[in-house]
């Protein structure tokens, strides 16, 4: 006997969902065990398909929520290494602007003082520091280190500096003449 389109659907559907062994599948459906058998074979089902694709979901789920768990935790772990980062930056920041303040402070002494400290050998090895009148050498190299200290602290702009060229402008173009230091 033949079975008939539905009959077969119904199998398949059946023999996926893995509830039901073949006898019980054949009574259900109204055939013999044989023809489960057979149908199952010839379209080639996966008894307890269902149940496996369940299983499968709930692993994939499980995964998924392990994945999310070791994200999160990697999250954390790379947001204390940037704050972290951010204190050790903020930290030496501050250093650096307490050393930049103690050296200005020291520049500003010796300005006003007019004088600085010079090593001077008494005798036998032995030295001792004495105020030195300050020179010109000595105010071109204070303005030049606090120049260059602001520069880097970000208190002054670095303006590019143009020596030995001279420029004029007319409505027409703009001539660039360099002079040469031999001229």
């Amino acid at each position: 006997m033949a079975l008939k389109k539905e009959q077969i659907e119904n199998i398949i559907a059946l023999a996926k969902q893995g509830e039901l062994s073949n006898v019980g599948i054949a009574k259900k459906v109204g055939c013999s065990e044989s023809a489960v058998r057979t149908t199952i074979k010839k379209y080639g089902v996966k008894k307890n398909e269902m149940k496996e694709l369940a299983k499968n979901e709930v692993a994939i789920h499980i995964m998924e929520n392990q994945i999310k768990t070791k994200k999160n935790e990697f999250n954390e772990k790379e947001r204390a290494l940037y704050d972290r980062t951010l204190l050790s930056e903020a930290q030496s920041a501050n250093l650096t602007l307490n050393t930049a303040h103690s050296l200005m402070l020291k520049m500003n002494e010796f300005i006003h003082l007019d004088t600085r400290k010079e090593k001077v050998t008494v005798g036998d090895g032995v030295q001792k520091f004495e105020d030195i009148p300050l020179q010109s050498v000595d105010y071109v190299n204070l303005t030049k280190g606090v120049s260059e200290l602001g520069t880097k602290m970000g208190i002054f702009q670095d303006k590019p500096q143009i020596q030995n060229i001279n420029a004029q402008s007319t409505s027409e173009e703009i001539t660039v003449t360099r002079i040469s230091k031999n001229a």
